[in-house]
């Protein structure tokens, strides 16, 4: 999917997110696309300037596009609809994958 750098970290943080508050949400080979997706729409139409309509992404994600307006709406509320991120949040998050993976760029 054509996204930012920006946009993947960003949906990390809407996952880390989701998962802090739904500490019974159970992740698993059949679900984790489905959430990941809808982190990475999320995240999308918050940062991106341009973004796909969801019958992109649903195209690409391969889940019907119902299924995912329904997802979509279901991650902001899980997340309170609390998209903003704070610099540094940000960049702890950058600085922790760019020492897991080990590669050094600028944000």
């Amino acid at each position: 999917m054509k996204c930012s750098e920006e946009t993947y970290i960003l949906a990390l943080i809407y996952l880390d997110r989701v998962t802090a508050k739904k500490t019974d949400l159970v992740l698993n080979i059949y679900c984790i696309h489905r959430l990941f997706l809808s982190a990475l729409v999320v995240a999308a139409k918050f940062f991106e300037d341009r973004y796909y309509k969801n019958s992109y992404y649903s195209k690409v994600g391969g889940i019907a596009n119902p299924e995912l307006n329904t997802l979509e709406m279901e991650f902001l509320v899980y997340i309170d609809f609390r998209l903003y991120v704070s610099n540094e949040e940000y960049e702890n998050y950058y600085n922790t994958l760019i020492e897991y993976f080990g590669k050094k760029q600028q944000p």
